[in-house]
């Protein structure tokens, strides 16, 4: 009777023994999938600050370029104003002599 008390013994160690390693696989498992969301998360935040750097650099540059366009179309609507300021007068004078001498 001895050898089977021993063979239950052990394998009432064997089941618990297998439970603790059925537990610590479970414990294993959860530790892995918040590993695995905080990873994630990091990734995420990562992306986001990229793509937050990013488009604040192209939106600087169009700033840039529209700036210097409204410069530049606002530098010849200066200059046309001052030659039609200079021209006004001659050009109406040559557009009146043309039409009151029937030259098109």
């Amino acid at each position: 009777m001895n050898i089977i008390s021993e063979i239950l013994e052990t394998d009432s160690a064997a089941e618990e023994t297998l439970a603790q390693a059925e537990e610590r696989r479970k414990e294993i498992l959860a530790e892995c999938d918040s590993e695995i969301e905080r990873i994630k998360a990091e990734a995420k935040q990562i992306t986001d600050e990229y793509r937050q750097e990013k488009q604040n650099r192209i939106d600087s540059r169009i700033k840039e370029q529209s700036e210097r366009l409204r410069q530049g179309q606002e530098d010849k609507v200066k200059s046309f104003d001052k030659l039609y300021l200079k021209n006004h007068e001659q050009w109406e004078k040559e557009i009146l002599g043309c039409i009151l001498n029937g030259i098109g």
